[in-house]
Parts: structure tokens; C-alpha cells; sequence
């Protein structure tokens, strides 16, 4: 009984630290998405944060994630999707960039064929500058950090969005692992129950033996007390028997002792009556 208690208690404790594990398991994951959407780029981020704050977030973000540890067919499939959405992105820059310098100079051949007309009413070219390029690559420069940032954003929602689904996959299988344990702590419950019926079975089919094996005893102390009895009436009869023989015998002595003397008496008178008619 105490070792089946015992084991019973150690079933639900092991059972308890399993949900324990889980529980914290979820916290952790409820925490880091807490923590992704505050760190989320928003309106409030953008205006509140200098740009020196920025970039220490970025870079304190960066090494956390160069720290974290990722399975490598991940890491692959991110290189892969990294590389395709740079070429992507080189394209479209590239196509901005060839637009809006052909926007600037049709704008600027626009107002030099004008000028050119007004002055001396011919439709000469002038030669482009290089201040125009400058100023169309400035907004390209823009672009390409707002894009650098946004990049580095995406690459940290990927890596905890990676993180995140294999926390998910451990604690899936912890669930399952959870699942197949309460399967076999049901079995052990059953298994515990059919053993304890045998026990109580086993107990009442002692309990039977026991009585009547009392009974028996019972009977057989009845048996020996009255067979003492008897033996000991017996014995008694027999005393008093022998007593009886005793006295008889005794009896049968005196007279025996009587009939000897009685006989030595004659033979004493016989022989001196025989001696005086010897003598006369």
C-alpha cells in the first residue's frame, strides 16, 4: 500500500513539472511578443528617438541577433530570400534613379531649349551639369538608408518570427510529450486499480481462510478439553479401582496369614500329641 502511494505521488509530480515547464514556456513566448511589438517602427518611434538613438537600437538589436543562435537549413532559406529580395531591391532603386533622371533632364532640357529660344531663337542643346546628378542622387542616398533600416527590421521580425515558430515546435512537442504521459499515467491509474481490486480480493479470500481456520481450532480446543475430560475421569475411575484391588488384596492376605498360622498351630499339636504316644 505505501510503495503504490509512493509511486502515485511521484506520477503527479512528475506530471506537475511538465505543466510547470510548459507554463513557463508560454510566458517566454508572450514576453518576446510583447517585446517585438514595443519594439515595432512606428510613427512615435521615428519622431521620438534621435538618430543616434536609432542607431544604438540597431546596433544593440543587430548584436542580439548575431548572438542568438538559428538552425542552419534557416539560415539557408534566409540567404536564399535575402539575395532574391536584393536584386529586387537594386532593381526598383534602379529603375527610381533612371526615372528621376530622366525627369531632370527633360526638365532641364525643357528650360534651356526655352531659354535658349528666348535669347537667340534656337533650339541648341546645352551641355548637362553635374550639380543636376548630385541633386537626383540625394534622394536615392535617402532611400537607400530608409531601405537599409527597413531591411535590418525585416531581418529581425524573420529571425523572431524563426525563433518564435521552433520555441512553438518545443513546446508542441512538450504538449505531446505531456499528452502521452497523461495516456500513461492513465494507464498506471488503471493498472493500480485492477492490482488494488486483486488486493482486496486476495485480502478477503485470506480473511476467509483465517476465519475458518479459527473455526477449526475452535473446534479442535473443544475436542482436545473434552478428551482431557474423559481421560482424566478414566484415570480416576482406574484409582479408584486399584483401591478397590487394594483393599481386596489386603483382605485376601489376612485371611491367607490366618490359614498359615491356623495350620502351624496344628502341625504343633499334631507333632506333641505324636510325641506322647511315642513316649507312652
Amino acid at each position: 500500500m505505501v510503495f503504490f502511494s509512493f509511486f502515485l505521488f511521484f506520477c503527479i509530480l512528475l506530471l506537475i513539472l511538465y505543466k510547470t515547464k510548459i507554463i513557463d514556456a508560454l510566458h517566454i513566448i508572450v514576453y518576446q511578443i510583447d517585446q517585438l511589438v514595443r519594439n515595432m517602427p512606428d510613427d512615435e518611434y521615428r519622431t521620438k528617438y534621435s538618430a543616434a538613438q536609432k542607431m544604438q537600437l540597431l546596433k544593440s538589436q543587430q548584436a542580439k541577433l548575431e548572438v542568438r543562435a538559428m538552425p542552419a537549413h534557416s539560415q539557408l532559406k534566409l540567404k536564399a530570400h535575402d539575395k532574391k529580395t536584393k536584386k529586387k531591391r537594386r532593381k526598383k532603386i534602379a529603375k527610381k534613379k533612371s526615372r528621376k533622371v530622366k525627369l531632370s533632364l527633360d526638365a532641364a532640357d525643357s528650360s534651356s531649349s526655352s531659354k535658349s529660344k528666348i535669347s537667340t531663337g534656337s533650339s541648341a542643346a546645352i551641355p548637362r551639369s553635374p550639380l543636376l546628378k548630385s541633386d537626383v542622387q540625394l534622394p536615392a542616398s535617402k532611400d537607400e538608408e530608409e531601405n537599409a533600416l527597413k531591411w535590418k527590421h525585416r531581418t529581425k521580425y524573420i529571425y523572431e518570427t524563426e525563433r518564435i515558430s521552433l520555441k512553438l515546435k518545443e513546446i508542441a512537442a512538450e504538449c505531446t510529450k505531456d499528452i502521452e504521459l497523461r495516456a500513461a499515467m492513465n494507464d498506471i491509474i488503471a493498472r493500480i486499480d485492477t492490482l488494488k481490486k486483486a488486493r482486496d480480493e486476495y485480502y478477503q479470500y485470506v480473511q476467509a481462510q483465517n476465519d475458518i481456520f479459527d473455526k477449526q481450532i475452535k473446534l479442535l480446543d473443544e475436542l482436545q478439553t473434552m478428551q482431557i475430560r474423559e481421560l482424566t475421569n478414566k484415570v480416576h475411575r482406574l484409582s479408584d479401582t486399584f483401591k478397590n484391588i487394594d483393599a481386596k488384596l489386603s483382605v485376601i492376605k489376612a485371611k491367607l496369614q490366618n490359614i498359615t498360622n491356623h495350620r502351624a498351630k496344628k502341625t504343633l499339636i499334631q507333632s506333641f500329641i505324636e510325641a506322647f504316644y511315642a513316649i507312652f
